[in-house]
């Protein structure tokens, strides 16, 4: 069969069980406690730019939040004038007592097509470029980060509440020899295609070959993401990413809190880990921060 007229099925499913999804939710609003809130978006050209506060100006609740939840699940294709490389988010939970089968079987076979066209396009196509274009020859406009994310749904997990944060992480890389050298000669590229450059890098490269690559890390930081703390009756905590409203299906109703603004400065004067180590900045290079952990 023609992969063009499979992503194209699999597509058709896709809306059809978004459609199926949007009628079961609203069946079920008089059963439903529900809180959201929609994340300001990013827009085109802003994604490179560090992210220092993110305000939450409306938090929605029920019949609201509902709509809202729909709309980010319904949410595939690119907008004018907002990024199509950060992901549109909305954050909050829907805790449902009724329709709770035809709720998850809906769920189950929506994540399964999302992964199947996923599944379709990156054994089908070799490389990025070859992929993005049958993706959009079939699909004009679509988004494939919000193509390819499922809804978290936690079905008879006695979850007694629903907690939101932000997660500010540092992603953290041990160097080693191998690592080190191979960084060496991509700073030595970076000289040669960029003579101007020559001082400050020489000076990172000087630094990090007087090292024990051991002490060495790259580090850079990642996006903040929400993330939601979800807990059951026996007090067990499991923390699930959160772009999109997180389900719950059960026979009562779990507490569900609300995501607050975001604020660097605020985070910076939290107490440190015991476990931190302290570290001497050598130098940047292309999105990490190179140091010398003491």
């Amino acid at each position: 069969m023609d992969i063009g007229y499979q992503l194209k099925a699999a597509y058709w499913a896709v809306q059809e069980s978004l459609r199926n999804l949007d009628h079961l939710l609203h069946m079920a609003a008089s059963n439903c406690q529900a809180k959201a809130a929609v994340i300001p978006p990013i827009a085109t050209g802003q994604e490179s730019i560090p992210i220092d506060e993110i305000t939450i100006e409306t938090q929605l609740c029920d019949t609201e939040a509902i709509d809202a939840a729909i709309e980010c699940y319904s949410d595939l294709h690119a907008i004018e004038g907002l990024s199509k490389k950060a992901a549109r988010r909305t954050v909050g939970s829907l805790s449902i007592t009724t329709h709770q089968q035809a709720i998850w079987d809906c769920i189950q076979s929506l994540n399964g097509q999302k992964s199947h066209i996923q599944q379709l396009i990156t054994n089908n196509f070799s490389n990025r470029q070859d992929r993005f274009r049958a993706m959009h020859e079939t699909c004009p406009g679509i988004m494939t980060t919000h193509l390819y994310r499922s809804i978290h749904c936690l079905k008879d997990r006695d979850i007694a509440s629903i907690r939101f944060s932000w997660q500010n992480k540092i992603a953290s890389v041990q160097m080693d020899k191998e690592k080190v050298e191979r960084l060496i000669k991509s700073l030595e590229e970076e000289i040669k295609a960029k003579p101007h450059m020559e001082v400050p890098l020489t000076q990172i490269i000087n630094s990090i070959a007087s090292c024990t690559p051991e002490k060495l890390r790259a580090r850079r930081n990642v996006k903040v993401q929400p993330a939601a703390n979800a807990t059951n009756r026996n007090k067990k905590i499991v923390t699930i990413a959160a772009p999109m409203p997180i389900i719950v299906l059960q026979d009562f109703y779990c507490k569900i809190g609300n995501i607050n603004s975001f604020d660097i400065k605020a985070r910076s004067n939290r107490k440190k880990r015991s476990d931190w180590k302290k570290s001497e900045e050598i130098g940047s290079f292309k999105g990490f921060s190179y140091q010398l952990i003491s």
